[in-house]
């Protein structure tokens, strides 16, 4: 839609509150360098934001506050972790809210905004009551992907370190309940040659 700048690679882009005229966008240059850019018109064009506090490394847009649109936050890899940077003026300005020694592959907000979710296999999941601006260790659980549906708290994991693959939480993330393991499921099971004219196997 936008005239985005070729030589970056974009990693992620999502619309603000409040209709689809706030556009964020995120990424980085050639060199590895961040960028983040911003559109209040739709996406129809494209400003890349002059930030000020924020690392140089390559930017993953993770979330916009659902009921306030220059509350942004990106992922940036930090060493071998991940640090969760945070803006409350629509990307001019950074700080750094949650850091990780390990990737940091969950990330979820509630639907007010209010209580966000971050978390890795080797860091255990953290949440803030704050907005983000602090978050405090909830669990040992180490999930490898976060979604808030405004009822619970879904979370992937590692089948073979946890013991669910998908679960969900209504306290918050201090206790998971196991919704899928894959080993429950079924198949390979074989269908009727005769209908077929082949062999075919599916999963139920």
């Amino acid at each position: 839609l936008g005239a985005l700048r070729a030589e970056v690679t974009w990693s992620n882009l999502d619309v603000a509150p409040g209709g689809a005229a706030r556009v964020y966008a995120s990424g980085a240059d050639a060199s590895g360098r961040g960028v983040f850019a911003r559109s209040d018109d739709g996406a129809a064009t494209f400003t890349e934001v002059s930030r000020e506090g924020e690392p140089e490394g390559a930017m993953y847009l993770s979330g916009v506050d659902p009921t306030r649109a220059d509350v942004v936050y990106a992922r940036v890899p930090e060493g071998l972790g991940t640090a969760l940077w945070r803006s409350d003026d629509a990307g001019r300005r950074w700080s750094r809210a949650a850091v990780t020694q390990g990737p940091m592959l969950g990330f979820a907000m509630s639907p007010d905004g209010a209580s966000v979710w971050v978390g890795g296999p080797d860091d255990g999941l953290w949440r803030s009551d704050d907005r983000g601006v602090t978050f405090a260790r909830v669990s040992s659980f180490g999930p490898t992907c976060l979604r808030h549906d405004g009822a619970a708290l879904w979370a992937c994991a590692d089948w073979s370190r946890a013991p669910f693959a998908l679960g969900r939480s209504t306290d918050g993330g201090a206790r998971f309940d196991p919704v899928l393991r894959f080993d429950d499921v079924l198949g390979p099971f074989a269908c009727d040659p005769s209908k077929h004219g082949a062999t075919v196997y599916g999963w139920q």
